[in-house]
């Protein structure tokens, strides 16, 4: 009796048992290739992460090189502003020159119209004489004569 409960729990379980070990067998052969594509993974992983740590680096240089270009660019700016300064000084100067020498041509100018003023006077004063003269000699000519 006991071997024709065997046979019939066999009977009944057996397939069970077979539908279980393929699928433990399936199981286990995608475990296997989870296990592998894991070891790619990580793998990956290790190498992203060395490329991730040589970026930072070269971030960083990049931040230095940057920080000296903008200390240069910096410099720059200021010589340029000096050079500026500089220039415009020169300009002024040179306004300042030619202002003076402007000023100094309108006094020579109002010097001029002075001597010419005074040239421009000097033949009305000699011809106002003239007339005075004139004047007295006809004065002189219509007197009776002394002697």
């Amino acid at each position: 009796m006991e071997e024709k409960m065997k046979m019939r729990i066999n009977a009944r379980w057996e397939p069970k048992y077979s539908e279980l070990q393929a699928i433990h067998e399936t199981l286990e052969s995608q475990f296997s290739e989870l296990q592998a594509e894991k070891g790619m993974i990580e793998s990956k992983f290790s190498e992203l992460q060395a490329k991730h740590g040589a970026l930072e680096k070269e971030r960083d240089v990049l931040k230095t090189e940057l920080i000296l270009v903008e200390k240069e660019r910096n410099a720059l700016r200021n010589e340029l502003t000096d050079l500026k300064i500089e220039v415009s000084k020169a300009e002024l100067s040179a306004t300042k020159a030619k202002l003076t020498d402007a000023e100094a041509k309108i006094v020579e100018l109002s010097a001029s119209k002075a001597k010419l003023a005074d040239v421009e006077v000097k033949p009305a004063a000699a011809e106002a004489k003239m007339t005075a003269s004139e004047a007295k000699i006809v004065e002189l000519q219509r007197m009776p004569s002394i002697l």
